[in-house]
């Protein structure tokens, strides 16, 4: 048992936001650090000092808990960053000079937990607050050595932070998109459209799903090799992004197959169906090699208390028909 909620715990952790995965992590791992000083403390005599790391062990490992839910986030990553603050102000205070130790951690942290300029906001305030209290036990040659550590710190964090944003943005998108056409992927397809199936909407919100995929592309791959059907792909997605308005979700199925979310009833999704096949078969997509493309297409509509799956199910076989009854056209389910 206690093995499967570590093993549960870590995996958690790896698949959470990089600041909150972190943040959780300096949480859990400052209460760590603190509590055997504060047990070592009880042990000496220091009574008050004891009871203060005991206290501050305990709000972290609040913090860490609390944070670990979504809704609660962004609300305790600044109570993280101010109690980290507060902490490492009052132990300047019982601890002197070797207190400013506690800054170096405090700042990296609050970059995990803050957005970038409210941690260099905090960041200040802990260099002030930390050389204030200090300002009358240390030399200068102390200070200045300090001040400049501390700012380069501050950059560094900074710096990285803001790489470790940018990347997870980006792989975030890419997790997200077709490499090919630049559309939503099947894993962007599962999410929203999941959403979309189990949410119990009022009578007078339709959506419907348009499936459609390339008249005889494996032909076309067999006979003008894989860049050209590649090409193909894209450029269809191009026309079909051009064609539909933008309340509609373009996703790439699989292979040559695309699927369309749109927010009308059968009636007008048929129609929207009816416009893109005939666009296509206008359309010179490989126009250097005098290419004629045709899609068939499937159309579902949502129905109450339907699942994905058997959403999904219904649009799939319209298409299916669409192909068996000699492909370039529309067909609907339901």
């Amino acid at each position: 048992m206690k093995i499967g909620l570590v093993q549960s715990a870590l995996e958690a952790y790896r698949d959470s936001h990089p600041k909150k995965g972190f943040m959780i992590f300096q949480a859990l791992l400052a209460s760590a650090c603190i509590i055997p000083m504060g047990i070592w403390r009880f042990t000496i005599g220091e009574y008050p000092q004891g009871i203060f790391d005991l206290v501050l062990s305990s709000v972290f490992v609040l913090i860490a808990y609390i944070g670990s839910k979504d809704h609660y986030f962004h609300l305790v990553s600044r109570i993280f960053a101010v109690t980290y603050t507060i902490g490492v102000v009052i132990a300047i205070q019982y601890t002197g000079i070797i207190g400013l130790f506690w800054s170096y951690a405090a700042t990296v942290a609050v970059f995990f937990a803050a957005r970038r300029w409210e941690a260099v906001l905090v960041a200040f305030i802990i260099y002030l607050a930390c050389t204030q209290a200090v300002w009358s036990l240390a030399d200068p040659q102390l200070l200045f050595t300090y001040s400049a550590c501390f700012m380069l710190v501050t950059f560094f964090c900074f710096n990285f932070s803001s790489r470790l944003l940018a990347d997870h943005t980006r792989l975030s998108q890419e997790a997200l998109q077709d490499a090919l056409t630049g559309l939503g992927n099947r894993r962007s397809l599962d999410d929203h459209i999941n959403k979309v199936a189990n949410t119990d909407d009022p009578p007078s919100v339709a959506y419907s799903l348009i499936m459609f995929d390339i008249d005889h592309f494996k032909l076309i791959n067999d006979t003008y090799g894989h860049t050209t059907g590649d090409l193909v792909l894209a450029r269809l997605a191009e026309l079909i992004q051009e064609q539909v308005p933008p309340d509609v979700k373009l996703y790439r199925y699989g292979g040559e197959e695309f699927l369309i979310l749109t927010p009308t009833a059968l009636d007008d999704a048929t129609q929207l169906a009816e416009h893109l096949r005939q666009q296509v078969e206008q359309s010179a997509l490989i126009r250097e090699r005098h290419l004629p493309i045709t899609i068939s297409l499937g159309v579902a509509q949502k129905q109450p208390g339907t699942d994905y799956r058997s959403w999904l199910k219904d649009v799939d076989d319209a298409l299916y028909q669409a192909k068996t009854t000699g492909r370039n056209r529309v067909c609907t389910g339901n």
